[in-house]
């Protein structure tokens, strides 16, 4: 495994996870009461954990084989895809409570490391079809 390659992505990855940090524990109790910082801080480690899941098992499969590349990246996005609704399913299961506030920061969360995830996945695979 190349680690130029793992390691900017991650890196993009905790410099996002820790600017959400800061911008929901001073923007979310203002803009939306109604959403629990605790229930924020769980989706955001939640979302870095997956995403880092992806890029590391993308970078192992192509790594090990770079014919199966295209294969290993649907399987990822697949995968996290389904982790995603999982959460978002047993999340609503044990709260009972999906509020607006917290599905709109959600799908920011979903958007945002799903660009920093597809992006990554994409130069990757720029790199190696040269």
């Amino acid at each position: 495994m190349r680690s130029s390659g793992f390691i900017s992505p991650v890196a993009s990855l905790l410099f996002l996870s820790a600017f959400f940090f800061i911008a929901g524990r001073l923007t979310i109790p203002q803009l939306l009461p109604e959403l629990n910082l605790n229930a924020f801080y769980l989706t955001l480690s939640y979302f870095l954990i997956v995403n880092v899941l992806v890029l590391t098992l993308f970078f192992k499969g192509s790594s090990n084989n770079p014919e199966k590349a295209i294969v290993y990246t649907l399987l990822t996005i697949s995968l996290k895809f389904i982790l995603y609704i999982s959460f978002i399913l047993i999340y609503y299961l044990i709260t009972k409570n999906l509020s607006k506030g917290y599905l709109i920061i959600f799908f920011l969360l979903y958007l945002t490391f799903s660009f920093i995830t597809l992006f990554a996945v994409l130069k990757e695979l720029k790199l190696r079809s040269k």
